[in-house]
């Protein structure tokens, strides 16, 4: 990515922002701190140029593969504070992402990936609370 941000930099493309996804980790030590690096340097580019840093956090409470937790700890921190907004994955894990990342909720909304749901709103929110008891019950 900031080798693609330099290119355009250069080339004087303008993009308005910058998505983050996965950050797992490489089993090279090496590659991820070059990915550590690289995202750090973006991260303080993009916001020298006023780009959006964007990131979907597809596992609110940790990456799926993780070698080396320090680094991963500091590249979530450094979305964490820098993103202009993170998005997860269902509306269900918004306030999960606030309670373990500590970022205010309007920092943070649902995205998804598949076709557009064209049921009423008052039938999500009715389905809504129903998968609400049931993992409160399941909790229980």
């Amino acid at each position: 990515m900031f080798v693609l941000l330099i290119k355009n930099i250069v080339t004087k493309d303008r993009f308005d922002g910058i998505v983050f996804r996965y950050l797992n980790d490489s089993k090279s030590f090496l590659l991820t701190l070059v990915k550590t690096f690289s995202e750090l340097f973006t991260v303080v580019i993009a916001k020298i140029l006023n780009i959006s840093i964007l990131w979907i956090c597809h596992n609110v409470d940790k990456e799926s593969v993780e070698n080396y937790p320090f680094l991963t700890q500091l590249r979530r921190f450094n979305l964490k504070i820098n993103s202009d907004k993170i998005f997860v994955t269902d509306e269900l894990l918004i306030d999960k992402c606030v309670a373990i990342l500590d970022v205010p909720k309007d920092k943070v909304c649902a995205i998804s990936f598949g076709k557009p749901d064209v049921v009423s709103e008052s039938f999500n929110d009715q389905q809504m609370q129903k998968t609400k008891d049931k993992l409160n019950m399941i909790k229980e």
